[in-house]
């Protein structure tokens, strides 16, 4: 009884962490394996989601000097494809210091894997760009640097300035 209870309590944990519901949890007679679960979901749920968040691949996604994606490129473009084959959208491939012909390597090896998944590429925008996210306000950056800032900021005023349409 309580290994289905935590079983039910772990799956309601997950349900909020990703779009997609597990389709199973495995519980084995002493609890080990469900115990082994619940505490590697939260940290690949948190994962997935910051990988979808950014939506960027950097240069360390891949080997020294390659297009070839390394093992943590490879799972960060899985997780992106499996977004991108339902909504394609923007994805950035950040250039780093590659050259011309290695950064369109390196895009080409994307779109390649992107249409390999799956993936309707021609609707995506693939471009050396920011990656997304939130972000963080340019009061609360400064709020949170006072402690490291030889002279803190006192009574500190944000202006935003939004340019008139043109």
């Amino acid at each position: 009884m309580r290994h289905i209870l935590t079983a039910a309590c772990a799956a309601m944990l997950l349900v909020g962490c990703s779009e997609q519901p597990p389709q199973s949890l495995t519980v084995t007679g002493d609890g080990i394996e469900l115990d082994r679960q619940i505490a590697q979901a939260v940290p690949d749920c948190q994962d997935r989601n910051g990988v979808l968040a950014q939506h960027t691949l950097y240069p360390y996604h891949f080997r020294a000097n390659s297009a070839k994606l390394n093992k943590l490129g490879q799972r960060d473009l899985a997780v992106l494809a499996g977004a991108y084959r339902r909504d394609p959208g923007p994805l950035n491939i950040q250039r780093g210091d590659a050259d011309d012909a290695l950064y369109r390597s390196r895009v080409d090896a994307v779109v390649a894997a992107l249409r390999g998944r799956g993936v309707d590429t021609p609707k995506m925008t693939i471009g050396d760009g920011l990656p997304g996210g939130d972000g963080i306000s340019s009061a609360d950056a400064v709020r949170a640097a006072q402690p490291r800032l030889v002279a803190p900021v006192e009574d500190m005023t944000v202006r935003v300035v939004n340019p008139e349409p043109k």
